[in-house]
């Protein structure tokens, strides 16, 4: 075994706001500017952990 590499890789894990609703950064353009700031019920975004191990030999 000439390598050994582990990693992990974080996506959106943490969101720090004072925003109550689901997703602090919809925007529905839909309904133009009058809906700025209104999630109107959608999913909030994704997160993701990923691990990983790679080994050369």
């Amino acid at each position: 075994m000439n390598r050994l590499r582990l990693y992990v890789n974080l996506q959106n894990i943490l969101t720090i706001t004072k925003y109550k609703g689901l997703n602090p950064e919809i925007f529905n353009n839909d309904f133009g500017l009058l809906a700025h700031g209104f999630d109107l019920s959608q999913a909030p975004i994704r997160k993701a952990v990923t691990f990983g191990i790679s080994v050369g030999l």
